[in-house]
């Protein structure tokens, strides 16, 4: 044993290897030999190896953390949940006030897209250390991914006060500052995170994010560029940079779709892309119809969706929603109810939900969301679908060669504009008559009351947008409008004002 630990210590991990075994062959249940053979196969890349021996060493030493520790963070290195989940569920019982058992359990809970299992599990980490950072964070984290950046944020910063040189930890704030509208509050910490690691791709990123949502997209666009020249094909940086790019007025029209391009052009390429389908060709048989979304919860596009799905004729068409987040709500559930093909895809990657969609045979693969936060532009990259088509979530062009059509009404798309919209997307435009947003007031919606100009003697403009939308040339407007109606009131709501 001592001879396999001189040999570890010398990083001649194969000698140390057969050192422990021969330890374990002369004797059996010798604990720390299979706890460090476990390591050395673990740093060998043997995991399923590794997983055994730590196994092995829980049954000789119930009562050591050290063998559940090691064994969890392999299992979640590697994603092999299932032997260490009933593990963890042993080690609590006897460590029940060591914070990391209850990290380790939450961390696995939420790679089994079990996100309120997870929280309880953080929850408890922090009630038995309330000055473990790790936990603070992970509660924090939890929050955020349940809608819950309020919630989130006080955790995050009493992390942040205990170990302020964590970058997880100052990235997380710097989501909830933004999630709760704090923008200022966020560039702040930007600021912090690039003064510690400048080259961050992560951190221009998240600098950019900010940026946008303070208006200031020029900057934006030059922190997300920066981001994409440190790590090329990083698809986040790429996607926030044409997102930012729809606010941007100081650029004409025609010039956008060449801008989208070239963005999208430093996207990362998959390795397969799909040329055949399996579909029947039969003109008259059913048609299969998916939708995919990160939205679908108490979100806008959920609720433009739901009128959608309830009124397709099943007789001709037979749906399948790809549900790619993993926050439920009550707008979730109800959505459920409404196709008998839902599928919960938070947790794939991109080849895997592709090829699910290929397998279920889908003619038709609807995007909801375009370059949005709950993208899955890999996917639609890999045309899963012989036919793709950009909807609801996203008004501008996606500029992907995969994407066949987008449905536009002559409000997206004016059909007199002086410009041809054909010019501005590179997808084929749809029309629809009338609207393409079909909405349904929610339930318990009140009753809408008297004009209050009637009463108050002058008209109440509003918008109701975010901050990046009102550019230098809404502004000019609205200036004009209200110079032209003195009397007027123009009021505003958005989360950051």
């Amino acid at each position: 044993f001592n001879y396999g630990n001189l040999w570890r210590e010398l990083n001649q991990l194969p000698q140390a290897k057969a050192a422990y075994q021969q330890a374990i062959a002369r004797q059996a249940d010798l604990f720390p030999a299979h706890l460090n053979l476990g390591n050395v196969c673990r740093d060998l890349g043997e995991t399923a190896a590794a997983i055994a021996c730590y196994q092995r060493a829980i049954q000789l030493n119930p009562q050591h953390p050290l063998a559940y520790r090691n064994l969890a963070q392999v299992g979640l290195n590697h994603n092999q949940l299932t032997p260490i989940a009933d593990l963890l569920a042993a080690w609590a019982k006897v460590d029940r006030q060591n914070p990391l058992v209850w990290n380790l359990w939450g961390l696995t809970q939420q790679q089994r897209s079990q996100p309120e299992q997870a929280l309880k599990c953080f929850q408890q980490a922090v009630q038995v250390a309330p000055n473990h950072a790790d936990s603070l964070n992970n509660l924090g984290f939890a929050l955020l991914r349940a809608q819950r950046p309020h919630d989130a944020l006080p955790h995050l910063q009493r992390a942040l006060r205990l170990n302020d040189r964590s970058v997880i930890t100052r990235t997380n704030v710097i989501e909830a500052h933004l999630g709760v509208g704090q923008v200022g509050a966020a560039i702040a910490q930007s600021q912090q995170l690039l003064a510690q690691q400048p080259d961050s791709a992560a951190a221009h990123t998240l600098s950019g994010f900010a940026l946008v949502q303070q208006g200031r997209l020029r900057a934006a666009i030059q922190s997300f560029d920066r981001a994409a020249q440190l790590v090329p094909n990083y698809a986040k940086a790429v996607t926030n940079a044409l997102f930012a790019m729809l606010y941007r007025d100081d650029r004409p029209a025609v010039a956008l779709l060449d801008d989208t391009r070239q963005w999208v052009a430093r996207l990362p390429q998959p390795q397969q892309r799909y040329t055949q389908w399996p579909g029947d060709r039969d003109p008259h048989r059913v048609l299969k119809v998916g939708y995919l979304s990160g939205d679908l919860r108490s979100h806008p596009v959920a609720f433009f969706l739901e009128p959608i799905l309830t009124h397709h004729d099943p007789v001709q068409v037979e749906i399948t929603v790809y549900n790619t987040t993993s926050v439920r709500d009550d707008t979730t559930e109800r959505l459920q109810t409404t196709t008998p093909n839902w599928r919960d895809c938070a947790s794939w990657d991109d080849d895997r939900l592709a090829a699910q969609i290929q397998a279920d045979q889908i003619d038709l693969l609807v995007d909801l969301a375009g370059h949005t936060g709950t993208n899955r532009i890999g996917v639609f990259q890999r045309k899963p679908a012989p036919v793709q088509i950009l909807y609801i979530g996203y008004p501008g062009s996606t500029g992907l060669p995969e994407m066949d059509y987008i449905i536009v009404d002559e409000r997206i798309a004016p059909p007199e504009a002086d410009v041809s919209y054909a010019q501005l997307y590179s997808e084929q435009l749809l029309r629809v008559n009338s609207s393409v947003w079909c909405f349904r007031p929610h339930a318990g919606m009140p009753t809408p009351n008297l004009l209050p100009a009637l009463t108050n003697g002058y008209i109440t403009l509003g918008s109701f947008n975010a901050v990046p939308k009102l550019a230098p040339t809404t502004i000019r407007l609205w200036a004009a409008v209200l110079q032209a109606l003195p009397t007027a009131k123009l009021r505003l709501k958005a989360l950051s004002l």
